[in-house]
């Protein structure tokens, strides 16, 4: 099914039908199960006597890449469709040792547990209950980067790719979405995406969302104005209800909503780990407010998702390894 989707998507994708074969025979060898992926390894699964062709074709092959990442995210969202989709944004580090990498820099990265040099990348996940992929990402150019012109031209940095805030990123990927009229109703991220900006991009575009945002986060109720970590104080123990949405990469996840009685109060919720003691908040779009309805499947398919975003770090070393 695979090749034959592959060929049917990809035909005028590539300027030969070689470049096309190994395009897709480094796709297939890049999902094997391997303890190391490099180039050198990735042709040695493929049956390859050396590594020339793959190298050479990352570093001189060419592709029409924004009419294949297209193609992909059709096809994909086609496959796992659901009226009820949950469109999840996060970012990922790759961990570079040259500093002249397109976009390596000393930042954080919450997938591989701090500050080094990375290059990262903001994702989107195209996520339903029958199965979750990977279906867009912009690479993240901090300011020093996209503000150097000489260092730009030295590493051959795309002219169209300037500095943009990662909630800028994000919004860029919806409104493509919605371009290409993949269906999905929700969407969710972590507190980086939390933004006024980006929530009412999503209201916009149509999408329903529950996005995190931190603790000293302001907002409205009936109550008054709150920041969320006193909106939380504020509500009884006893009257959150706690609901499991799934598990994290190193821990279950849970939603605890206000009860009944305290729905007026607000649109946040609570996302926490009570065995760790840690506490934080999402806040929620008008249509989620209005009829308080939260389904715990967000949450299981935000969490569920990280786990793909630590495989494309894997895959995105083995396509810059030699």
């Amino acid at each position: 099914m695979w090749r034959a989707a592959f060929g049917a998507l990809m035909a005028d994708c590539f300027p030969s039908r070689d470049s096309r074969l190994l395009a897709r025979e480094m796709a297939e060898a890049m999902l094997i199960e391997l303890e190391r992926r490099n180039c050198w390894t990735l042709a040695e699964a493929l049956g390859h006597d050396e590594s020339y062709r793959l190298q050479r074709f990352l570093s001189h092959g060419s592709w029409d890449y924004d009419l294949g990442r297209d193609r992909l995210a059709s096809w994909v969202s086609g496959e796992l469709t659901d009226n009820e989709a949950v469109l999840v944004v996060d970012e990922t580090g790759d961990e570079k040792s040259p500093i002249d990498c397109v976009g390596a820099a000393h930042q954080h990265s919450g997938a591989l547990g701090g500050i080094g040099l990375y290059k990262v990348a903001v994702h989107l996940t195209y996520a339903t209950l029958r199965g979750h992929a990977l279906i867009y990402r912009e690479l993240y150019l901090p300011a020093a980067w996209a503000q150097d012109e000489e260092r730009r031209l030295l590493r051959h940095a795309p002219d169209g790719v300037c500095f943009a805030t990662k909630p800028q990123l994000a919004a860029v990927m919806l409104h493509r979405t919605r371009e290409l009229g993949i269906r999905a109703r929700w969407f969710t991220g972590n507190e980086v995406y939390g933004n006024l900006e980006l929530r009412r991009t999503a209201r916009i575009l149509g999408f329903d969302y529950a996005l995190a945002v931190k603790t000293d986060h302001t907002a409205t109720t009936l109550a008054g104005r709150f920041t969320a970590a006193r909106f939380a104080a504020k509500v009884p123990a006893k009257s959150w209800i706690r609901m499991h949405t799934g598990h994290g990469l190193k821990v279950d996840r849970h939603y605890d909503p206000p009860g009944p009685q305290k729905r007026p109060t607000g649109h946040l919720v609570r996302d926490r780990n009570r065995d760790l003691g840690e506490q934080f908040f999402k806040r929620f779009g008008p249509n989620l407010w209005r009829a308080w309805v939260l389904p715990p499947e967000v949450g299981t398919l935000h969490w569920s998702c990280q786990q793909p975003h630590m495989v494309s770090v894997s895959v995105s070393r083995a396509a810059t390894s030699s």
